[in-house]
Parts: structure tokens; C-alpha cells; sequence
């Protein structure tokens, strides 16, 4: 199975998307491992995902953070999720 890396960033729904995602990867013989990025812990998407502790997204620090991150774990997407 090949392995299809995910991280979402910030926004609402989390949980529900990535359950859709994991669930769509099986069907086509893909493992899906979801991250996100959280300033909080001990958040329900940490059932299904590796939570990764991040800066503030005010933070003046947070692209770089990011883009570390990115280089570091070799994510395939990164999802902004919007909060409406």
C-alpha cells in the first residue's frame, strides 16, 4: 500500500474530513495518516491523527514552523481548513 501524508492547519470539521479521507485512501489501497497542527492538546482529532503542537497562527514564527515541519515529516497535502 503506498502512504499518502496529510496535515491539516487550523479550521473545523477536522475530525469528520479526516474520517472521510482515511476511509476514501482504503478503497483505493492507500494508507492515510493524518496530522495536525493544534495549539491545544488533548483535542478529540488526536484519536485519529498525530497531533503536532504548533505555534500561534499569529505567531510571526509560523510559516517557518511549518515549513520545517513540512520538510521534516514529508507531507503529500496540507489543508487549511477555514472556520466559519
Amino acid at each position: 500500500m503506498k502512504n499518502i501524508n496529510i496535515l491539516f492547519v487550523g479550521g473545523s470539521k477536522r475530525y469528520s474530513f479526516a474520517e472521510k479521507l482515511i476511509e476514501a485512501g482504503k478503497e483505493f489501497g492507500l494508507t492515510i495518516k493524518i496530522y495536525s497542527y493544534e495549539m491545544g492538546e488533548d483535542l478529540p482529532i488526536a484519536d485519529i491523527a498525530t497531533v503536532i503542537q504548533g505555534k500561534f497562527f499569529s505567531s510571526a514564527e509560523i510559516s517557518w514552523s511549518l515549513i520545517n515541519i513540512r520538510s521534516i515529516l514529508q507531507f503529500h497535502f496540507m489543508i487549511k481548513q477555514y472556520i466559519y
